[in-house]
């Protein structure tokens, strides 16, 4: 396993170079993103509008964009601070861990979860992270894991296909099996009540849209994020779906979606070759983890947002079966050997570490330095 590493140093360290992630990344967020935080629910039931009401709770009755700034650097730079706590208070303490911790805290998927600054990911993250701290399987601990990822599928429906099926996973692989699937079934039916209960565009949508817009005291509200949070009939056809045939989706989908697909088929083949020990039920959830934010990508265009928190569930499951698993613990140092680290760590370097340097969003989404969109021009 290499020579012993103090933990306390490891974490430090981690946390310094996602400092120099965060720094490199963080970027100013886009109206998109912005919007969301002006939702609430005295516009009426919809989805995502959970952290937009306590933020009306706290007394923002509207924001500026210098204010939706802060909140969304804060989001995902918190956001990526649990990912790197998570990573490193589980990995093994020795040079073998060190090295994974590096590679997870310097890899494209950390590098594109803060690039989209200001999404509502960073929440999400928070909230998956102290539910995996949360320890024991009995009621109390699985209601509180279930209250969390509810908590976030309010926040943005996408918790019941991501980070909730890694909090179920956890549960598998402490045992409680019959107790696993309640995350995601929970974060899953608060999503599907919250799409029932989202009003139709044709009742709704311009008392909205004029609500948010005030809300919005010197920037512009992005209409067509007013329109992913309520509901269109047979034969309207919202604008956002013009997103399918952006070039930003044709290039991910020609690009950043292959390589990330390939990225995750070696990760996953080196967690079922850790793991090929267990039973096959505990390699089916595991590969389910590792796979499961990609289900999403059947519902939604962003590619590279969701294909890189598959990235990020894959190291987190990974750290977790280092804690659990003493036998997986040990055999990381033979699947993940001095080259093997370096490897990654170089194509990190290369995909996901780019100078400080103005450069735009899609630098960091494989190869994005063929695109240039001017974020930071402020032509957003």
């Amino acid at each position: 396993m290499g020579a012993e590493v103090d933990r306390s140093r490891m974490t430090v360290v981690l946390l310094g170079v996602y400092a120099c992630m965060a720094l490199a990344k963080i970027k100013p967020p886009n109206e998109w993103a912005q919007t969301h935080y002006l939702f609430s629910y005295d516009l009426g039931i919809t989805r995502r509008a959970f952290f937009g009401e306590i933020l009306q709770q706290l007394g923002f009755a509207g924001l500026t964009d210098a204010q939706a700034h802060v909140i969304a650097i804060a989001l995902s730079v918190l956001g990526g601070v649990a990912f790197t706590l998570w990573i490193a208070r589980n990995i093994p303490a020795n040079v073998t861990g060190l090295g994974l911790g590096l590679v997870a805290v310097t890899s494209f998927a950390l590098a594109t979860f803060l690039g989209n600054t200001g999404y509502l990911d960073g929440l999400l993250m928070l909230l998956a992270v102290e539910a995996l701290w949360i320890p024991g399987k009995g009621i109390g601990a699985v209601a509180v894991k279930c209250l969390l990822c509810c908590v976030g599928a309010l926040i943005h429906e996408a918790m019941a296909g991501t980070l909730a099926v890694l909090v179920a996973g956890q549960l598998w692989l402490q045992g409680a099996r019959f107790a696993a699937p309640l995350p995601v079934i929970a974060a899953g039916g608060v999503a599907a009540v919250l799409t029932l209960w989202t009003p139709f565009a044709d009742e709704a949508l311009a008392r909205i849209a004029a609500e948010v817009d005030t809300r919005a005291l010197d920037f512009n509200a992005r209409f067509i994020a007013i329109e992913a949070v309520v509901v269109f009939r047979d034969g309207d056809i919202p604008r956002y779906a013009a997103g399918w045939e952006d070039v930003t989706y044709v290039f991910e989908k020609s690009w950043v979606l292959p390589v990330a697909l390939i990225y995750i088929g070696v990760l996953l083949r080196w967690l079922l070759s850790l793991t090929d020990h267990r039973a096959a039920l505990d390699r089916l959830v595991i590969a389910l983890v590792v796979i499961g934010p990609l289900g999403v990508l059947l519902i939604a265009y962003d590619l590279s947002r969701f294909s890189a928190l598959a990235i990020l569930q894959t190291y987190m499951i990974l750290a977790l079966l280092c804690r659990l698993d003493t036998r997986v613990k040990e055999r990381c140092a033979e699947i993940f050997a001095p080259l093997v680290l370096l490897g990654l760590l170089t194509a990190n370097a290369l995909i996901a570490f780019p100078t400080l340097n103005p450069l735009p969003n899609y630098y960091d989404r494989l190869p994005g330095a063929l695109l240039d969109f001017g974020e930071w021009s402020g032509d957003k």
